[in-house]
């Protein structure tokens, strides 16, 4: 394969081309999903755990938790940082950045291309990398994809100039960002040690000394970076965990004899009865319970090692073949809802990008393996590496898609070298390889994506989505779209139940979450919803029956001690109430409602210090509403408080203009106050509205007999008895 020279004058204006269509594919799906993906703004599993993580950090934990990490963390630091800078605009901005990532991934491809098969070559294998649909997905949702294919791709490229030039800084730089990849996904390790180890082995004995000081310069680069983490993991939990702790669980899943089952667990009750293993077993720190699920895994493989390479082989297959293979997201709904995405990844007769690009890169990968360059060295290694820190647990597209950009450059040179052999017209030079990849072709384009409306989890994500936003017609209708396809899914009856709530149809929802509650009984927010359900059907003995048992399975449970307390309080028990109430604004001390309610039940009770407290913190939670300084204007009024009265109703207008409650109360109060033209002004824009408007034209018949407004007195009085 002849090679261009390098920096010809021509290739900045191609590389600029590359990188800002690179840049504008990716905007233009971003646009296209915010206008109709409905999980734009709305993650789920690993997008809202990353999301849930960085929410603690701008918080002000910049430790992030008192436990070593779940999931490595440098994605959710980067979202911390987006998320402090652009607060309720995080979901646009970190689709920009991975915009940004994915056109920086797109240059360095073009750059190891060219540094390896020259600028034609590089020049498609780019154009492969910004267009393909996979990566284009997953760049952009919120997960780390697009953060760690950017620096694996940096760091090969900095790993190939450290081999060529054998500068210390260029190794050094070579272990830094080697170190920023696997904080951001450990799998990266795998390749590091399976490169300094063939490096070592391919040097002379003679300098050997040498190259192993140049890769304990690259070996110190690495831990600046990972050591950070690892003591923060040792300082908050106690134990040694390198980056994360959910690396046992995964390894066990993938190599257990029913790895296909085992990993299409769907988040909920039979995920946590798994997580729950180590528990049982008495394992209780992070790095026990992942210890533990590596020893399972382990003793899955040496039960049945024929088996397991069975395995291998299936997983190996899982990698090559065409159809996206879903882990928790579907990839293929979000062409649902994108033309260009339609354009880049499709289904059909052929499993497009992955069952065109795999057997091409097969290809390449053959046809340039009598090539020496330290480029395509280093590239086939970081193939075989990462490939197999993929089989070692197991194969989904989001975890497969790391290796697409480099599998791009091999791709292009394979269809650039059989091209070549074609146009040179010596069948017997293309007639092999052209015949290889045909049948590569048919083969890994045999399997098929399953349909999107039997994926359960697909259709609870979008019911439990949907929920979010308040389309609960949306919701119930793909919830029972999930139930039809499995009949026995928790969640799935939880959210129907909910969105039956909302409806208007308690019957239908005691229904769904009794369903719910027979699959999953410890199941506390499902027992809240049941009680909802009762309490609208006017069962109040039998909804606080459900309460008392939820508080039996998770006493320190403020959604339960609230929802308990609140019932009490529709049941006129305000002093059986008042204890749960106070719980539930201890364990839940940001959330308005469970302050509010607190506040009524002191205010009955006649404690009027009490509750003009739990109002005013109602009120500093959210400064927004009216109602919590609309009610402590109502306690200062039973007190006899006109002063502090009038202030509180005054701000409770501020807050809303349009507060009926307060408008009342101000009124009645500026009446009672003397201050008649106020209050007149008040009572008038409001009687008419209220609920109980006699006492309101008995004021107002008040004030405008002390005003001398006779008529209109008569009148008032005249609607007051008539009402």
């Amino acid at each position: 394969m002849t090679k261009e020279p390098l920096g010809r004058a021509g290739d900045h204006r191609r590389l600029a081309a590359l990188v800002g269509g690179a840049f504008l594919v990716r905007i233009v799906y971003m646009l296209e999903s915010r206008s109709g993906n409905p999980f734009f703004d709305a993650p789920v599993v690993d997008a809202q755990s990353y999301m849930d993580l960085a929410r603690v950090i701008v918080a002000g934990d910049w430790l992030a938790g008192d436990a070593p990490f779940w999931q490595p963390p440098g994605f959710p630091y980067l979202l911390a940082a987006l998320l402090s800078l652009f607060g309720d605009s995080v979901f646009t901005a970190v689709r920009v950045t991975h915009a940004l990532l994915g056109a920086g991934s797109t240059w360095l491809v073009f750059r190891l291309g060219q540094r390896a098969c020259g600028t034609s070559t590089a020049t498609l294998a780019a154009c492969f990398t910004a267009l393909n649909g996979p990566l284009l997905y997953f760049e952009g949702e919120l997960l780390s994809v697009a953060l760690e294919v950017f620096l694996n791709l940096a760091f090969l490229l900095a790993l190939v100039r450290a081999v060529e030039s054998d500068r210390l800084p260029a190794w050094a730089m070579a272990g830094l960002i080697a170190g920023a990849a696997a904080i951001t996904r450990p799998n990266i390790l795998l390749f590091v040690v399976i490169a300094a180890m063939v490096h070592l082995f391919r040097a002379t004995l003679d300098n050997r000394w040498r190259v192993g000081g140049r890769l304990a310069i690259a070996a110190a680069g690495l831990l600046v970076i990972i050591a950070p983490v690892t003591i923060r993991n040792a300082v908050v939990g106690g134990e040694f965990v390198l980056v994360s702790a959910n690396g046992g669980v995964n390894f066990h899943l993938g190599n257990h004899a029913r790895q296909d089952s085992m990993v299409a667990i769907h988040p909920g009750i039979h995920w946590e009865r798994l997580v729950a293993e180590p528990l049982a077993a008495g394992y209780i720190t992070a790095g026990e319970r992942s210890h533990y699920f590596y020893g399972r895994g382990l003793e899955s493989i040496l039960a049945d090692p024929l088996r397991w390479f069975g395995l291998l082989g299936h997983k190996t297959w899982q990698l090559l073949q065409g159809p996206e293979i879903k882990r928790n997201q579907d990839v293929y709904y979000a062409r649902e809802h994108s033309l260009l995405l339609a354009i880049l990844l499709w289904d059909r007769w052929l499993s497009f990008p992955h069952g065109l690009l795999a057997p091409l890169a097969l290809l390449g990968l053959i046809l340039t393996w009598r090539q020496h360059h330290p480029a395509l060295h280093v590239m086939r290694l970081f193939l075989a590496g990462y490939a197999g820190s993929v089989l070692l647990f197991f194969v989904s597209s989001r975890y497969r898609v790391p290796l697409v950009p480099v599998a791009s450059i091999f791709a292009a040179a394979g269809l650039q070298d059989l091209l070549a052999r074609i146009r040179a017209r010596r069948w017997q030079r293309w007639a092999v390889p052209a015949g290889g990849l045909l049948a590569a072709v048919l083969l890994v384009n045999i399997p098929r994506a399953p349909a999107l409306e039997q994926d359960a989890q697909l259709q609870h994500d979008l019911g439990e989505v949907l929920l979010r936003k308040h389309e609960y017609a949306a919701s119930a209708a793909h919830s029972r779209q999930a139930l039809v396809v499995e009949s026995n899914y928790p969640s799935a009856w939880h959210n129907l139940a909910v969105a039956l709530l909302a409806l208007e149809q308690p019957l239908q929802a005691e229904e769904a979450a009794r369903r719910a509650l027979a699959l999953h009984p410890a199941r506390v927010d499902t027992r809240i919803v049941l009680a909802r359900a009762l309490i609208v059907r006017g069962r109040l003995p039998l909804a606080l029956d459900q309460l008392r048992q939820a508080a039996e399975e998770e006493s320190g449970s403020g959604d339960v001690r609230y929802a308990i307390g609140r019932l009490l309080l529709q049941m006129d028990r305000p002093r059986e109430a008042l204890p749960h109430l106070e719980e539930a604004a201890r364990i839940l001390p940001r959330d308005y409602w469970a302050h509010y309610d607190l506040g009524r039940a002191c205010h009955l009770l006649g404690r009027f210090s009490g509750a003009l407290a739990a109002f005013e913190q109602a009120a500093r939670i959210d400064p927004a509403r009216a109602d919590a300084l609309s009610a402590a204007g109502a306690v200062a009024l039973s007190a006899a408080n006109v002063p502090t009265a009038r202030d509180y109703l005054q701000r409770a207008l501020l807050a809303d203009a349009g507060y009926l409650p307060a408008r009342i109360n101000l009124g009645l109060l500026e009446i009672g106050a003397g201050r008649y033209e106020i209050g007149i002004e008040l009572l008038e824009a409001t009687v008419r509205l209220a609920s109980n408007p006699a006492p309101l034209w008995s004021s107002l018949a008040q004030a405008y007999l002390a005003t001398g407004e006779t008529e209109k007195a008569r009148a008032a009085m005249a609607a007051a008895r008539a009402r």
